[in-house]
C-alpha cells in the first residue's frame, strides 16, 4: 500500500491500492451447465410452440373446407338445383294444362338446402346435390276452383302494404294486422254460412299463408291474448273445412302444411308471447281414440281443507270523462307515435330520467322504469314484449272529473 500526504491543504487526501481477489459463491450449476440448460428449455418451448401451430393450421383448413367451398363445388350445386327446379316447373306447366278450372296454389316454396347452409340458417355437414325427389317432398301444393280463388282477398298484398303505409313504430301496427285477419275469418265464416266450400277453403289458404309469411303480428305486439285468440279460432274454421268434401282429395297435403304452421305457432310463436297457442285444425270427422273416463264417489270435503271461493271479478265501468281523454289525441297519433317522450322519476331516493319511443305501452315504459331503478326482475331488453316484465305499474290519470 502506498499513502500520499497533501500538507498544503486543509484535507487530506489518501490513495491506497488493494491486491484484487477472486471471489467465488455456491451456484446449483457452472455457467456452461446454466447455458445449456437455457437453450434446451428455449428448444423445447420453440418445438411445443411449432406443433401447436401446425395442429391450428390443421383445423382451420379442415374448417375451411366445411365452411368454404370451392367455386366449383358451389356451381355444381347451383345447377343441380337449377335442373331438378326445371323439372318441377315442366311437372307444374302440365298439371295446370290439364286443370282448366282449377288454380294452382304453392303452399310451401322450393328452397335450396346448400344456400341456406352456407348462409348459416342450417346446421351439420354440407347438404347433398339438390335432386327432383328431395324437391317434391319440401314443395307442397293444392289445386282449388279458379273462380273462388279469384274472389278471395289478396292478404299478402295487404299486409305489405300495412309495412308500407305504417306511419310510427312500436306494437300499433300489430292492430292492423290483427283486423285484417279478424275481416278474413269473417269472410270464410260467411262463406260457410251460404254453402259455399270452395269459397270458404279458398279465404283459409289465403289467409293462412299470409300469417305463416309474415311474423310481424305475434312478433311485434303488446297484445298477445289477441293474436292467441286469431289462431284458435283459425283453427276451428279449418277444421270445419276440413270436414267438408271440396277438402277431401287434398286432405293430406293441407294436414302436413298445417302441421309445420302449428309447430311454429306453438312453439316459436307461443315462447315469444309469453303465452299458451292452440292451433287445432284436425276434422271433425276424423276418428280420436278417447279414453274412458273413471267416476269417483264423491266425499265430503272438510271445511278445513276446503278450496277457497273466488273472489268476485271487480269491473270498471268507463265513464263518458274517461272515454273521452282516451280519444282526444287520435288525430295527433301518428306524430306522437314518431316522437320521444321524456320521463322524470323519483322514488326510493333515486332520480331517473329515461326517454321513451312515443309508440311505447304502458308495460314497455314500465318494464323500463324497472330497470331504470334497478328493481327489474329480468335482463332488460327495449323490446315490449321480450324479456320478463315486473308487475304492471299503477297508473293514475290526474287532472280528470273526480267521478272518473
Amino acid at each position: 500500500p502506498s499513502s500520499r500526504t497533501n500538507f498544503a491543504s486543509e484535507s487530506t487526501t489518501v490513495c491506497m491500492s488493494l491486491p484484487l481477489q477472486p471471489v467465488t459463491t455456491d451456484l446449483p450449476w457452472s455457467a456452461e451447465e446454466k447455458t445449456e440448460k437455457v437453450q434446451k428449455e428455449e428448444k423445447e418451448e420453440k418445438e411445443d410452440k411449432q406443433e401447436e401451430e401446425a395442429k391450428e393450421g390443421e383445423e382451420g383448413q379442415e374448417e375451411g373446407q366445411e365452411e368454404e367451398p370451392s367455386k366449383e363445388v358451389r356451381a355444381a350445386h347451383r345447377k343441380a338445383f337449377s335442373d331438378a327446379v326445371a323439372i318441377i316447373q315442366t311437372e307444374v306447366d302440365a298439371l295446370i294444362a290439364g286443370s282448366p278450372g282449377q288454380a294452382f296454389v304453392a303452399l310451401t316454396s322450393l328452397r335450396n338446402e346448400f344456400e341456406d347452409w352456407e348462409e348459416g340458417m342450417i346446421d351439420g355437414p354440407m347438404p347433398s346435390m339438390a335432386t327432383p325427389e328431395q324437391l317434391r317432398q319440401q314443395f307442397l301444393y293444392v289445386l282449388v276452383d279458379k273462380a273462388s280463388w279469384r274472389a278471395v282477398r289478396d292478404y299478402m298484398r295487404h299486409v305489405e302494404q300495412i309495412e308500407d303505409g305504417h306511419m310510427g313504430g312500436g306494437t300499433s301496427m300489430s292492430y292492423k294486422f290483427f283486423a285484417l285477419f279478424r275481416k278474413g275469418l269473417a269472410a270464410v265464416r260467411s262463406a260457410l254460412r251460404s254453402g259455399s266450400n270452395s269459397r270458404a277453403l279458398a279465404e283459409l289458404i289465403a289467409l293462412t299463408k299470409a300469417m305463416k309469411d309474415d311474423d310481424q303480428w305475434w312478433g311485434d305486439t303488446d297484445v298477445p291474448e289477441e293474436a292467441v285468440s286469431i289462431t284458435k279460432a283459425l283453427g276451428g274454421l279449418w277444421s270445419t273445412v276440413l270436414d267438408t268434401d271440396v277438402a277431401k282429395p287434398h286432405l293430406a297435403t293441407i294436414r302436413a302444411w298445417l302441421g309445420h304452421v302449428k309447430r311454429e305457432w306453438e312453439g316459436e310463436a307461443a315462447s315469444h308471447l309469453g303465452q299458451p297457442v292452440r292451433f287445432k285444425f284436425d276434422a271433425a270427422s276424423l276418428p280420436t281414440e278417447t279414453p274412458e273416463k273413471t267416476v269417483a264417489s264423491k266425499r265430503a270435503v272438510p271445511a278445513a281443507i276446503a278450496p277457497k271461493a273466488k273472489a268476485a271479478k271487480i269491473t270498471f265501468t268507463k265513464s263518458d270523462a274517461v272515454e273521452a281523454w282516451t280519444h282526444r289525441l287520435d288525430g295527433d297519433l301518428a306524430h306522437r307515435q314518431s316522437s320521444a317522450v321524456q320521463l322524470r322519476c323519483e322514488g326510493g331516493g333515486k332520480k331517473r330520467a329515461i326517454v321513451v319511443s312515443g309508440a311505447y305501452p304502458l308495460k314497455a315504459v314500465g318494464f323500463a322504469l324497472a330497470e331504470a331503478f334497478g328493481v327489474a326482475v329480468d335482463s332488460f331488453d327495449p323490446h315490449p314484449n321480450k324479456g320478463k316484465a315486473p308487475p304492471p305499474p299503477r297508473v293514475v290519470l290526474h287532472n280528470l272529473p273526480r267521478r272518473s
